[in-house]
């Protein structure tokens, strides 16, 4: 299946490699990258393996303990929605998955 990234995937995943940089550094990012391509792959492969979320027909797939990748499953093509910092406020998440 092909992967699609929304805008909001695509700025969600910047921040997220933005803040590793400035808080932890350049290995750290190295390392959340290869763990994001690897989840990625597997995702590709077998896109319903992670678990249905609280949102209708939205998966969810813990990519490290503080981030999750929120996608959807659209016939031939997997629509990644965007990475969510675990520690925010959930109430955002609903209005992340709207947009």
């Amino acid at each position: 299946m092909k992967l699609i990234w929304t805008e909001q995937a695509e700025r969600s995943y910047i921040q997220q490699l933005l803040y590793l940089e400035e808080h932890w550094g350049p290995s750290i990012v190295e390392r959340f990258v290869r763990l994001s391509l690897d989840y990625l792959g597997t995702i590709e492969r077998n896109p319903e393996l992670f678990p249905l979320s609280s949102v209708t027909n939205v998966r969810r797939c813990l990519v490290h303990s503080t981030v999750s990748l929120y996608y959807a499953i659209d016939s031939d093509t997997i629509v990644l929605l965007t990475f969510f910092d675990n520690r925010q406020d959930p109430s955002q998440l609903g209005e992340l998955l709207r947009q």
